[in-house]
């Protein structure tokens, strides 16, 4: 992420904590479509584009990184 960062290559705001995040919305559409087809590449290039300096919003403060689950059910 540094090395990217420094050449300009994707958004200096990231942090080392927003890659397990990334890999995980990457992970969550999986099961949405055919295993054998392609489709995850779109939602790749969509992060990847997200990562770029090209017009890019500041992004929010970076929240903690939790890895254990909360005590309360989720609302579903």
């Amino acid at each position: 992420m540094r090395r990217a960062q420094a050449e300009g290559l994707i958004r200096a705001d990231l942090v080392g904590d927003d890659l397990p995040r990334i890999i995980a919305m990457l992970n969550s559409v999986l099961w949405t479509m055919d295993p054998s087809g392609g489709g995850w590449r779109r939602y790749v290039g969509l992060m990847l584009d997200g990562m770029t300096t090209m017009n890019g919003r500041r992004l929010q403060a970076v929240p903690e990184l939790r890895y254990a689950a909360p005590e309360a059910d989720w609302p579903l």
